[in-house]
């Protein structure tokens, strides 16, 4: 396992503030941005995010209940879990699914991925580490 380096609150702010302006320039890197903000705000791990043989987070993992959105993790071989998304994560995700053509926020029984697959340049290792490479 990797040694762990952590990020400062001010770095992550840092690096944050520079993905949303990046973003704004680029749609591409809206979904940078949104794995960024589901690891720092919602504290997923890489492992939460991707997909795998046996599982697929859908959007419908996002469900709305008690005036408040949930995010459940339903993990194959594992008891699901239910966390409570802040409301500071929501803009990240309604930015996420505008860039994707949906709409701002998931529905019930919506099938679309979590994470849209991509074939280069995003990377979540198996230890929460997601290193962003953008090359233009």
């Amino acid at each position: 396992q990797p040694s762990r380096h952590l990020l400062t609150p001010e770095q992550i702010s840092t690096v944050i503030d520079v993905l949303e302006r990046l973003a704004v320039i680029d749609a591409a890197l809206e979904r940078p941005l949104f794995i960024v903000a589901a690891t720092v705000y919602m504290c997923l791990h890489g492992t939460d995010l991707a997909s795998t043989d046996s599982y697929c987070p859908t959007m419908s993992c996002f469900v709305m209940e008690d005036d408040n959105w949930w995010f459940i993790i339903d993990r194959p071989g594992s008891s699901p879990h239910k966390l409570l998304v802040p409301s500071h994560f929501l803009p990240y995700l309604k930015r996420y699914r505008i860039s994707r053509g949906l709409l701002p926020l998931p529905g019930r029984n919506e099938d679309d991925a979590w994470l849209e697959p991509q074939t280069a340049d995003y990377i979540v290792d198996a230890w929460g580490y997601v290193s962003v490479i953008y090359v233009k």
